[in-house]
């Protein structure tokens, strides 16, 4: 075998293992990162501070991992006929929209909830992430209506008409459970990334230096996309935004007799 290629092939193989090294450290879920760093952990150097504010933080950073929400999301399609000569057609699937459910905490009823909505692509498949400048804001509002937690992970193929049509609308799931807030939102057929920013109040998680939030970035399709970890992602499109001027969710404490 040629030296040259020998060394080519060990450079490429050290790069491979160095870069597979720093993903996993840096997509580590955020449970794996607080144990890392909680005051039990065998890693000292990560630890948090042995002191009261050193425990605020290992505390706090528990409460935000436990009251992180839930994503779950799912591409709507339609079909559209294509000519393949002779007289010939076939159907093909043409992404239209995504339906979305988040999953909340119970603590949040009868607070504001601040979210924002944009989609994403990554052209060619291998070039950075753009943003597509379609507005979700309105559509992720009036399309949507709270559900009960048991639904979470069913969506239907089909585009959600306005909340208000439903009869049922503003049913609130029982009280002392989590609920869902369950939309849709019309998209780009090439749009590739949902992404969301979640906001809760300030008296039940402290913001922060950077008020970031929630961060999630849900790959479309139609077999639909889950996450758990809203504290994992970090450098999306979606946080381009502040959370000064976005949508707020009000949640209801239940309904209303």
């Amino acid at each position: 075998m040629n030296p040259w290629f020998s060394v080519a092939l060990f450079a490429t193989g050290f790069i491979y293992l160095l870069a597979t090294m720093a993903l996993n450290y840096f997509k580590q879920d955020s449970v794996g990162w607080w144990l890392r760093k909680c005051c039990w952990s065998k890693t000292i150097d990560y630890r948090y501070a042995e002191t009261a504010n050193g425990e605020n933080e290992e505390i706090q950073a528990l409460l935000e991992i436990q009251l992180s929400p839930k994503i779950h999301v799912k591409s709507t399609v339609h079909y559209e006929d294509r000519y393949l000569g002779k007289g010939d057609y076939y159907s093909v699937a043409v992404q239209n929209g995504a339906g979305i459910q988040v999953r909340l905490p119970n603590l949040v009823r009868g607070q504001s909830v601040h979210f924002n909505i944009v989609s994403s692509k990554r052209p060619w498949g291998v070039l950075p992430v753009e943003k597509i400048d379609d507005p979700l804001h309105e559509a992720f509002l009036n399309r949507g209506q709270f559900r009960k937690a048991e639904q979470f992970g069913t969506l239907a193929n089909k585009p959600a008409g306005k909340a208000s049509d439903d009869f049922t609308y503003p049913l609130m799931p029982p009280e002392n459970e989590d609920l869902i807030w369950e939309t849709w939102v019309p998209l780009d057929k090439d749009a590739t990334y949902l992404e969301l920013q979640i906001w809760y109040p300030n008296n039940l998680i402290n913001p922060g230096q950077d008020d970031s939030g929630y961060l999630f970035q849900m790959d479309l399709g139609t077999r639909g996309d889950t996450d758990i970890d809203g504290l994992a992602a970090v450098e999306l499109e979606v946080k381009a935004s502040s959370r000064t001027g976005t949508l707020t969710l009000e949640v209801a404490e239940g309904t209303p007799v």
